[in-house]
């Protein structure tokens, strides 16, 4: 949605559940904001979105009946046959993996790889074990593993959408492989990315962003920090205050992004990691990371290849512990003055990469064609 405010020149009703948009960029936006039916998004996830249409069709309809185009953003999967019901052309925004996998992560724990078949049956053992992955209580991982496998956008609702927008090349590859009737009918639009000043490398430090999040690398980081030499510098681990006690690991709890707790996290240090088990197709940490000027370790999976691709400082690894380990140990070599000079033209590759107004150019192409 942040294309179209950044662009001006539409008149723009927002529908939704999210209490978000505090932003001053939203003041002079309509802002509908409908109460939940259900709460529990752990345990329904997209079902809310489901239930949510339900009880609001009415209302929704009605707005739908005044717009000129549909912008589907999230799970609001319902509403492209309302849509398409008054002739409304529809435009769906796809930024993770919920086409595919019921978790949207396309991860399967048990066998220890990464997703490469649609079949519910199959996703039931999957998701239990995902969601106890997670902590979640038992109650939750009994009915998610019951209402989740289940849910997926109907082929003849594909067929309705008149224009979707993926994230990345890898992801919209991956789709349109599935589904060839896509690949005529899709694009690929990067997302955009914030304003962040620099701020210099004023520690040697390393920095994880997944909290204790499995899916993240959790583990895979602790494994490799047990055994790294990382000399007088340490794993900073923002996004929870508590895990296992490593010598070398530090837990700094949430970050409130862009917030002076933020940037001194990140002057505190010179590389970013990235394990993550899922083929993401466009982890936001990762241009983040570049953007800060900062040195990457990261998974080769999902559109991350294709984000780093020209940057310099960059380590891709599968993401186990010991090429982990060795990729901590080599950037544990690099001098503060070689980290700087690096990431510096990472921040310059990732701003030219992410144009912000070209992007917004592409989002208006794609409606200016919806609408004509």
């Amino acid at each position: 949605m942040k294309y179209l405010i950044a662009s001006k020149d539409f008149n723009i009703h927002i529908i939704t559940f999210s209490q978000k948009f505090n932003n001053k960029i939203y003041e002079k936006i309509r802002i509908t904001k409908i109460p939940l039916i259900i709460h529990n998004y752990n345990l329904l996830g997209y079902n809310i979105y489901t239930s949510t249409m339900f009880t609001y069709r009415n209302f929704i309809a009605k707005e739908i009946r005044r717009s000129d185009i549909v912008y589907i953003s999230h799970y609001w999967f319902p509403a492209v046959p309302l849509s398409k019901k008054f002739k409304k052309p529809v435009l769906l925004h796809v930024r993770d993996n919920i086409l595919f996998c019921p978790l949207a992560t396309r991860y399967n724990p048990i066998e220890k790889k990464v997703c490469t078949q649609r079949n519910p049956m199959r996703c039931v053992k999957c998701i239990y074990l995902s969601e106890y992955l997670r902590n979640y209580p038992f109650y939750i991982r009994i009915l998610s593993t019951i209402l989740k496998p289940w849910f997926k956008l109907p082929d003849s609702w594909f067929k309705m959408i008149d224009k979707l927008i993926f994230t990345s090349n890898y992801q919209r590859e991956i789709i349109t492989k599935f589904f060839p009737s896509l690949n005529n009918k899709s694009i690929t639009i990067y997302s955009l990315i914030p304003h962040m000043q620099y701020t210099k490398i004023k520690g040697d430090d390393f920095g994880f962003l997944g909290g204790n999040n499995y899916f993240k690398g959790f583990h895979v980081l602790l494994s490799a920090a047990k055994k790294a030499k990382l000399k007088a510098a340490c794993i900073k681990i923002a996004g929870t205050h508590r895990g296992p006690y490593i010598p070398n690991v530090i837990y700094v709890g949430r970050l409130k992004h862009l917030s002076k707790q933020f940037y001194d996290f990140y002057k505190s240090i010179k590389a970013v990691i990235v394990p993550t088990l899922m083929p993401e197709p466009r982890p936001y940490v990762v241009t983040e990371a570049l953007q800060m000027g900062r040195l990457l370790i990261a998974s080769k999976r999902g559109g991350i290849q294709e984000l780093v691709q020209g940057a310099k400082g960059v380590m891709l690894i599968d993401p186990n512990p010991r090429e982990l380990l060795t990729a901590l140990n080599s950037f544990s070599l690099i001098d503060r003055e070689t980290a700087t000079d690096l990431g510096l033209h990472n921040r310059e590759y990732i701003l030219k990469k992410f144009d912000n107004s070209k992007i917004v150019q592409q989002f208006i192409k794609v409606l200016d064609d919806l609408l004509n």
